[in-house]
């Protein structure tokens, strides 16, 4: 016999108790129109706070839906340092010199192209 955890009750006008499967594979139902028994309750322990938990956890899985919040305050010059490491990137403050050499070299490609 197989078990399985319930999330939801309904309790139909048809005299058959719906019962929504945890792990969100949709509903099943606990006895036929005709009345034979499918499948019985095991064990009355409260699984609302497991529930809750699973519930959270699929929501952080499938991500937040504010906007990401970045403070240039945590952002020094080591974190930088070591985010474009980890990517390959060249690292370089904005400084007026900095912009004048990238638009130099940006007029360079474009002449080649």
């Amino acid at each position: 016999m197989s078990k399985v955890i319930i999330s939801e009750e309904v309790a139909g006008d048809d005299g058959i108790t719906y019962l929504k499967l945890a792990d969100g594979r949709g509903w099943i139902f606990d006895r036929v129109p005709e009345g034979e028994i499918l499948c019985e309750r095991v064990s009355d322990v409260d699984w609302s706070p497991v529930m809750e938990g699973a519930a959270n956890t699929m929501k952080r899985a499938q991500g937040s839906e504010s906007a990401p919040i970045a403070s240039r305050e945590v952002w020094d010059e080591p974190r930088l340092r070591a985010l474009c490491a980890q990517h390959g990137w060249e690292f370089e403050w904005m400084t007026e010199e900095g912009e004048r050499q990238r638009r130099i070299n940006g007029r360079e490609r474009a002449r080649k192209v």
